[in-house]
């Protein structure tokens, strides 16, 4: 029995081999892919596909790939951290300025990706693989819902690496977030329901279980997370930062080994994902202060993601891409025209006043964790050749789709404007005091080794304005009502506000402290407009203003932001102090 269990379980030397080797060429990747100027997280696929092939010219394929395996808990603890994150959008001050137009794009989404998908699938499976209309209907169905996933850790680290901020960000968290709930329960529910109707061949499930699991992989995982969530914010007023990450970090531990023994002991199955969703948006609203706890998480959860990404790579099947098929290639045209399309028809009767683009599509194809596992569910539950063609399609398009989708991404929030030009100028310099990217280490030795040759001075060039400036902003008009004022600084992240005429044009801005009086007197809260409460001496900034003046014009006039504008007094962006601050800080390093 000793000699079975050391076989199954890694050599340790060999599992801290693999695990320092996937974090060192990692690194490396990442580095790479940043010189580039593509996203981090494409390095280190492509540094574990990279190691997939050296591994196997040197015949350590199948040793490492059981080592790999037994690190099955890092994909649940990255996946459950980017959803985690990303659920932060859910939080009410934040959900408030955006419930709206989020839920329609992303149910106009969901429709149609899920039903695009689902009846191109259908059709290629009957002629493709020659079943019956009923295995088509279901093989269709199947494969909507899984075209419907965002990949959360890849779109979260890309979002991340790049600072992006405002409106397109704010929206593609969500939807990311809206689109894994609505795959995973759609998914689970397409697979019970079949699975009940006992057809020859097709998915089985425990007797009995069906309609049990039905509700605990939906209400039932979604209101355990609730209830971990509100738990946890109760245990970070209680406890120290420290002790409140080991319970989170435990909790996702916990939730991966209970869903493991309640699928093994009573056939039941309840999802952590959904579970996590629904602990993050709890924990966000019912927290207080979390900013550090959550900067915490994003430091520890850095090589995690790390690993999590080159593992991803070395298990990315790019052998399996001529595998696609038809079936493949009608999945793959139909999941990308039904996130692109769907989305520009939204848009349409939305309108720009939100401030996404009707391109924001291309930043919903990332795909990978959430879709891999909803394969290898579908091949536990329906063992047989169909399964198996239906999870070839599902890792040779998530091969495709994790090395193109967050390039795209990247092209979405930089044509939305919502990331700094000085992040795609100075990519290594921007990041490499920032804690939370696993890639800092090597910056600061290269500007280290830079000082040294170069006697203490590094020639890069002038900073100003525009390389720090966001241009996606919203402008307060100056015939809007203090209800209108209000409202948009209830959405807003900053506290000074610039406001612009009908011909936006820069007139001013609004700080918050002008509005504290007014809010309890609502007798003359309601006599006033916006133009009335501008402060016309703040003069907006030029483009080219280097970042020492505009330091300056910041700490003359007390401002947390000052508007950008154009050689017509049009506003064009807006520069925050922090970003201010960061920036001249890198400079001098």
């Amino acid at each position: 029995m000793c000699q079975t269990n050391s076989r199954l379980m890694p050599e340790p030397n060999l599992l801290g081999i693999v695990v320092a080797g996937g974090l060192l060429t990692g690194l490396l990747g990442g580095y790479l892919a940043r010189r580039v100027r593509i996203p981090s997280v494409v390095g280190y696929m492509v540094a574990g596909i990279l190691v997939h092939q050296m591994a196997k010219r040197l015949g350590w394929h199948e040793p490492i790939k059981s080592t790999v395996a037994s690190l099955n808990i890092v994909t649940d603890v990255a996946l459950g951290l980017s959803l985690f994150m990303i659920s932060r959008v859910f939080e009410l001050r934040r959900f408030r300025a955006t419930w709206q137009s989020l839920g329609r794009m992303s149910l106009t989404e969901i429709a149609m990706t899920s039903m695009t998908t689902a009846l191109g699938c259908s059709i290629a499976a009957k002629f493709v693989l020659g079943v019956n209309s009923g295995f088509s209907l279901m093989i269709g169905l199947l494969l909507g819902f899984v075209a419907v996933a965002t990949a959360p850790a890849a779109t979260h680290l890309v979002l991340n690496e790049y600072e992006a901020k405002g409106p397109t960000t704010d929206h593609l968290l969500g939807m990311t977030g809206l689109n894994n709930l609505a795959s995973v329960i759609g998914f689970n529910i397409v697979l019970i329901v079949f699975a009940w109707l006992s057809l020859p061949q097709g998915p089985t499930m425990t007797g009995g279980a069906y309609w049990i699991n039905l509700l605990l992989i939906s209400i039932g995982s979604l209101t355990l997370g609730l209830l971990l969530g509100a738990l946890l914010s109760k245990l970070h007023a209680w406890l120290t930062v420290a002790e409140t990450v080991v319970i989170f970090f435990t909790t996702f531990l916990v939730l991966s080994v209970t869903t493991y023994l309640l699928r093994k002991s009573l056939g039941l199955e309840i999802n952590p994902l959904v579970a996590v969703i629904g602990m993050g948006a709890a924990f966000s609203n019912l927290a207080t202060n979390p900013q550090r706890f959550e900067e915490t998480i994003a430091t520890i959860g850095a090589p995690i993601l790390l690993i999590f990404f080159v593992l991803a790579g070395y298990n990315l099947h790019i052998e399996k891409l001529p595998d696609l098929g038809w079936l493949g290639l009608v999945y793959v045209i139909a999941r990308t025209a039904g996130k692109i399309v769907s989305i520009k028809l939204a848009m349409r009767s939305i309108g720009s006043g939100i401030g996404v683009p009707s391109n924001a599509g291309f930043g919903l194809l990332c795909q990978a964790g959430v879709a891999i596992g909803l394969g290898a569910m579908l091949v536990r539950y329906w063992p047989g050749e169909i399964a198996n063609s239906l999870n070839t399609v599902i890792m040779a398009s998530v091969a495709l789709y994790e090395l193109i989708g967050p390039m795209l991404l990247k092209t979405t929030i930089v044509r939305a404007g919502e990331v700094k030009a000085i992040t795609l100028l100075r990519p290594t310099a921007s990041h490499a005091l920032q804690s939370d990217q696993p890639i800092s280490i090597l910056e600061k030795f290269r500007h280290a080794f830079l000082r040294k040759k170069l006697g203490g001075q590094i020639l890069e060039e002038a900073l100003t304005a525009k390389h720090i400036m966001r241009t996606n902003i919203r402008a307060l008009s100056e015939a809007a009502t203090f209800d209108e004022v209000l409202d948009f600084v209830e959405k807003s992240r900053l506290n000074d506000f610039p406001a612009v005429d009908s011909q936006q044009h820069y007139i001013g801005t609004i700080h918050f402290r002008a509005l504290r009086d007014l809010m309890y007197n609502p007798t003359l809260g309601n006599l006033v407009t916006a133009g009335d409460l501008v402060d016309s001496d703040i003069v907006a900034i030029r483009p080219s203003m280097p970042l020492p003046e505009v330091l300056e014009q910041c700490q003359q006039h007390h401002l947390g932001a000052i508007g950008v504008v154009d050689e017509n007094n049009r506003l064009v962006g807006i520069v925050e102090q922090r970003d201010l601050f960061r920036a001249m800080h890198i400079r001098q390093t």
